[in-house]
Order: C-alpha cells, then sequence, then structure tokens
C-alpha cells in the first residue's frame, strides 16, 4: 500500500483486495475467499503456512 493510502485508512474500518502479499501483510485481518465462500479468516503470518494460500499470490495462478 502506498503511504497515501496508509494515512487514509488509518482509524478506519477498510475492505482491500490484495494481489501482492505484502498488501495483504499490512492487514489485521484476512479473508481468504475460494469459489465465492471464505475458506479462512486469520492473520495474513498464519494462511501464508498453508501452501495453497501461497499458491494465491504466484504469477503461475494469475496466468
Amino acid at each position: 500500500m502506498t503511504q497515501a493510502l496508509r494515512q487514509i485508512l488509518a482509524g478506519r474500518t477498510s475492505l482491500v483486495v490484495a494481489r501482492r502479499p505484502a498488501t495483504a501483510a499490512r492487514a489485521d485481518l484476512v479473508a481468504w475467499l475460494d469459489a465465492g465462500r471464505v475458506r479462512a479468516l486469520a492473520p495474513h503470518a498464519e494462511l501464508w503456512a498453508d501452501p495453497a494460500y501461497r499458491a494465491v499470490f504466484s504469477t503461475e495462478a494469475a496466468s
């Protein structure tokens, strides 16, 4: 997230759709969506332990 976006979101409840793991890592809580359903709700660091979650951010998954 850019500095400007962090300032705008400071102190607010916000929903951010992330394509980069660094952006997801800045969130307090991540809702991992899969086929229209919430697959998991946890901090990014906890989800990162799951290879399927890491695959969401791979460049091959986007192709």
